[in-house]
Parts: C-alpha cells; structure tokens; sequence
C-alpha cells in the first residue's frame, strides 16, 4: 500500500543479490476476492551479521487485452531477515586481578562467520547491575566475596571490540579491564564484565557472554599493642590491654587473638591464662581486652607475663606484637622479736633471741639482728625461706665471776 522509497519500514536498505533469481508468474483472478499465493525461499547459509538485504516484489495487472490500460501496482519490498548467531564467550568463567596489578587482562572469543563488522562490547558490571540487566554469572559467588563498587573498585567504561569479515571463524582478543589500586584494605571483591553486541541491529545474531572478576586487594595495616609494657597490681583484679590500629585503614572485618604467656607470673595462680579474639569492624581504631589476676595473701616479688598478637589475615602487619605485663604485690609481710626485753643469767654462757614472721610469702627473706653488748658487739644473719615461721640466733655470755655488777641491756 505504500509506494516504493528505497528503504524498508524497518529501516533496511533494499539490496539486489547475486543469488536473486529473476522469476515471473502468471495467474488469473476470475472473481472478487480471488486470492493468489506466491511463496519466496531464502537460501540459509552460516554467515551472520550480514548487510541489510531484500529485493522488490513486482506485480502487474491486465484488463483483457488492452494493454493501454495496464496498470502498475506499487512494488513490495521483501527484506531477508539474517538469523545466524555468532557466539560470544570469555576465555575463562573467572578471572583473578590484584589491586596492584592495575587491572585484568581477559580474553574475548568469536566463533562463527560474519558477513560485516561486528562490534561488541565488553562492560564491567557490580552485582547489582547485573541483575538489573537480567544478567546471570556463569556459578553463584561465594558468600565470602563482597561485591565490588562501580566507579571506585573498577572502571565503569565500556571497551569496544571490533571482528571484521577477513576474520578467521574462530577468533580472540585480549581487553583490559581496569581496577582501582586504594590503600584500604579490603575483603575480596568482586564484579562481572558482560560481552554483547554494541547496536541493536546485531543483539539478536550475538549469543553474548558473561564472566566474573575477583579483585585481591595489596595493602596492609599495622595492629599492636600500646603500650607494650603494662603494671597493674594484684587489688586491681585485672590488667587491661590495649590493641590500637597502627597504621592503615580497614574497609572490613579484621580478627586477632590475644594470648597469654607465663613469665615469673604463673597461669592460674597469678593470672587467667588464655587466648582473646578481638574484631575489628572496619570502624573501630582501638580494642580492649581485660585479663584477670588473683589476689592472694602471699607476699611476692614483682611478677611478670607475656600477651602475643597473632592473626590469620596475610594482610596484617603486627607490633609490637608482645606486650609485658608486670604485676605488683600489696601483701605485707611483718618480722619481730618474739620478745620486747630480754634478761640472760651470766652463768648460762648464752643468750638466744628469736624472730617471727606474721605473713606468707613466696620469697626468701635475710634479716639482720644486731645488738650492742658492753662485752662485745652482735652482728648476726637469719635467712627466712618461704616455709621458715621463727628462727632463733644464739650468742655467748661473758661470765667474769664479778658479783653485783650492774644489769647489762642488749639493744636490738
């Protein structure tokens, strides 16, 4: 119904082929409504993407034998329709990058004939984009891997490609994609990259493909303890350790375990010995950890014990990774004569002097008793091991066999 213009309503461009065979049918229509059926068959072949094609649809009609009074009906443009796919695909389902690297090289393969020039294009896409695009990775991604973001992770630009006839049937070329190299350290994160054809001419002869891309991440934080020297007394009930972020910054979680080492402090008699799993969720800069200690009646020398850092994150960096901690006692331990005045008989030849002690303690302790005699001076050592109460010094007695001398005193 509508006269010929060159183009077809669908916008191809009406072409005359070698293949065209030039065919003229005759038929009559004897009755209103008479209907004449012309069937046309396009040759198939493998080749697609091919030019636009078609070619005219002529017909005339006859009103007996005037032929002055032919008359033309207006041309049908008939246009071949190319159904042929080339199919599309990544070398690889999936394909490892490292922040550092700067991006990923991936592979895009062609495999069928193509009558002109095909142009796909190679789109990096977040998980979400894809799925708005009803789009689907070729396996489900593991729950652990974190979806990249378009625009800071990745690029977001699309990269064309160009196959040309002169191609062989199967052919490959290399795109790179590229990935954002931050210095935060990341989970594993991941994006697709989707192949397809660049106009909606050719979507429907392109089997398009999709691929997933992993990005490891190449930068390291510092965790340690601050400080690494600590001093809490036994009344204090625990010690507190501080686990700072030293250096970096975290965009995921990050677990470290605190462990307990003995030093001259011992595990359970001294302290709540065990390991201590500290998170950090990406915003925290510091953690704390508290760590019990007994409080006993034993009085004791300063005493010490260690706390290591340890991670199972290739990606932290640990120090100081040992902190001291020093545990000062508040037990008194008291030592006496077991008397305030003493009184020797000259006759006996000696004296003896005890001291005791009020109080435990796991040390060893020297006490010195010295006295001053009018015959002489004492100057004596009692050495006190933890399990020793009272010990006695015994010093000898002048007896000059002067009678109604005066009282001598023995200051201690």
């Amino acid at each position: 119904s509508t006269p010929f213009a060159g183009t077809s309503s669908s916008g191809y461009s009406v072409q005359s082929g070698d293949s065209l065979t030039n065919d003229s049918i005759d038929f009559r229509l004897t009755s209103q409504n008479d209907k004449f059926a012309v069937v046309m068959t396009a040759e198939s072949d493998d080749v697609a993407i091919e030019p636009p094609m078609g070619f005219h649809l002529m017909a005339s009609l006859e009103l007996g034998s005037l032929l002055e009074n032919e008359y033309i009906i207006p041309p049908l443009i008939v246009n071949i329709l190319d159904t042929n796919i080339v199919n599309v695909s990544f070398s690889e389902v999936e394909y490892s990058a490292s922040e550092g690297s700067g991006g990923v090289t991936v592979t895009v393969r062609k495999e069928g004939r193509i009558g002109s020039n095909l142009t796909l294009k190679i789109t990096p896409l977040s998980f979400m984009e894809l799925e708005a695009q009803n789009f689907s990775l070729p396996s489900d991604p593991p729950d652990s891997l974190v979806p990249a973001t378009t625009g800071l992770d990745f690029s977001s630009v699309p990269v064309l490609v160009t196959f040309t006839p002169d191609h062989n049937y199967t052919e490959e070329v290399s795109v790179f994609i590229p990935v954002t190299d931050d210095s935060i350290t990341e989970a594993v994160e991941g994006f697709g990259i989707a192949a397809t054809a660049n106009n909606s001419e050719q979507e429907r002869n392109v089997a398009s493909s999709i691929a997933l891309v992993t990005i490891a991440d190449n930068d390291n934080v510092t965790v340690g303890f601050q400080p690494d020297t600590v001093t809490a007394g036994e009344s204090d009930g625990f010690v507190e350790l501080t686990v700072v972020l030293v250096d970096g910054s975290l965009e995921r979680d990050l677990v470290v375990t605190v462990s307990t080492l003995p030093d001259t402090a011992q595990e359970d008699s001294d302290y709540a010995g065990g390991s201590y799993d500290l998170t950090f969720d990406g915003s925290a800069t510091e953690l704390r950890v508290n760590i019990s200690l007994t409080n006993d009646d034993v009085n004791e020398a300063v005493e010490s014990f260690f706390a290591r850092l340890s991670t199972l994150d290739n990606d932290t960096m640990l120090s100081p990774a040992m902190a001291v901690i020093e545990v000062t006692d508040d037990d008194v331990v008291r030592f006496s004569l077991d008397q305030s005045q003493y009184q020797f008989s000259e006759s006996n030849g000696t004296g003896t002097v005890c001291v005791s002690r009020e109080g435990a303690t796991d040390q060893t302790v020297t006490i010195r008793i010295s006295g001053d005699l009018e015959v002489g001076e004492l100057n004596e050592t009692l050495t006190f091991q933890p399990t020793d109460n009272r010990m006695c010094v015994m010093f000898p007695i002048e007896d000059d066999n002067t009678a109604l001398e005066p009282s001598l005193f023995l200051n201690f």
